[in-house]
């Protein structure tokens, strides 16, 4: 174990830079695999987490009082004392008298400080509402303007498909054309494996993985090794020497034992166009389509391309695959529990001899490796393993 060779003192180090992202990427596949079969210092990572959540805390609050001092310094500064000038003496005399008078303001300090913060409070309520009922108003103008835009492209692409349908029946088929359709897919093994849905690849002779990145466009090779009809769900292996499994962190996915409850929050990462769409909803319900009890239902926008997505908890564990949208209902849609993977991935084990299970990092378990990130480390730590996947009807250009 790590506390063996190691003080208090630089375990506390080593956990600082893993949470401030310090280390190398070496050096955190190492702090995640001792995390992971070390008790103590999950206990110690768990702790330091926790502390830093209540310092930021603290410091918030900190800056909030001592902006509220200024606030209070600046309104109740004295102001200079004028020269002092000669005064009648009936007003000198009064002046006396209006000394032993207690001043009201003095004791009703507090209620006027309250009153003046609802009033600034109430102030700023009404300048945003103003300026929100505005912009709605604005958007709504903008929105029918684009709608009739939107009505006269589709006019035009009606005409378009109708010309073109008509010159496919006035002219054979010659074969050539290349017809594909977009997904989504995830790495989960340093072999390359890979996992999506089987609807997607179900008539694809050339499978291509895509990944869009800042500094290029990352495009991979894949063939089909297994699949199933009923779960709908695909094994893909990467074939090109492209591929690098050291450039993937696979430590950091973990497959969620069991179901995960009603209403729990979900989310998803996506291809539906060529850039990384992020979707976050809630499970709705724990059967699918008609009842299907291997799939939830969730709560999440999803189109075309998002199958094959994988489904992620608050915790960033998987507990599912998104496989289909509802027809019937606005912002639904539907995956396939985690539990059924799992076995998906035992059945591919035992009819292909050359995929171990052993093998591949998709281990379930309790432990979550990005628990206490923040959701978007949880994108920057699982985006590398997504990509889009195109499959072709004939072979892919190169």
């Amino acid at each position: 174990m790590i506390q063996n060779h190691m003080k208090w003192e630089e375990r506390i180090a080593w956990i600082e830079d893993y949470y401030e992202q310090h280390l190398s990427e070496e050096e955190k596949r190492r702090f995640e695999q001792l995390l992971e079969t070390d008790k103590i210092l999950q206990k110690e990572w768990e702790d330091y987490c926790m502390l830093r959540r209540s310092m930021d805390a603290y410091w918030k609050a900190e800056r909030l009082r001592k902006n509220i001092r200024q606030a209070q310094a600046l309104f109740f500064a004295k102001p200079k004392q004028p020269l002092e000038k000669q005064e009648p003496a009936a007003f000198s005399q009064s002046k006396q008298l209006a000394k032993r008078k207690p001043k009201v303001w003095h004791y009703h300090l507090s209620s006027m400080l309250i009153a003046a913060s609802v009033a600034a409070v109430v102030t700023v309520f009404a300048i945003n509402f103003y300026k929100v009922n505005t912009l709605e108003v604005k958007q709504q103008n903008y929105y029918q303007a684009l709608k009739r835009d939107i009505d006269k492209i589709r006019e035009q692409n009606a005409s378009l498909s109708l010309k073109a349908q008509r010159e496919d029946d006035a002219e054979a088929y010659t074969g050539t054309r290349q017809v594909h359709t977009g997904a989504t897919a995830f790495l989960f093994s340093p072999e390359g494996y890979v996992l999506t849905t089987y609807h997607a690849v179900e008539d694809a002779r050339t499978m291509r993985l895509i990944q869009y990145r800042s500094e290029d466009t990352l495009q991979l090779n894949a063939a089909l090794i297994y699949f199933d009809k009923h779960l709908d769900l695909a094994l893909l292996k990467i074939e090109d020497s492209a591929f690098r499994a050291k450039d993937y962190n696979l430590n950091v996915l973990r497959l969620m034992p069991g179901e995960i409850d009603l209403g729990e929050e979900v989310f998803t990462l996506a291809y539906p166009r060529e850039d990384l769409v992020y979707g976050m909803g809630a499970v709705s319900a724990h059967t699918g389509y008609e009842g299907d009890t291997l799939a939830y239902e969730i709560s999440i926008p999803v189109n075309p391309g998002n199958s094959g997505s994988p489904l992620f908890d608050a915790a960033g564990r998987l507990v599912g695959i998104v496989t289909g949208k509802h027809t019937q209902a606005e912002g639904a849609a539907f995956a396939v529990k985690s539990t059924y993977i799992w076995q998906f991935l035992q059945q591919a084990a035992q009819a292909d001899s050359s995929f171990l299970l052993g093998h591949h990092r998709l281990t379930t378990g309790q432990y979550a490796p990005l628990r206490y990130y923040k959701r978007p480390a949880q994108i920057k730590a699982l985006r590398p393993l997504i990509f889009e996947l195109k499959t072709y009807s004939q072979s892919a250009l190169q």
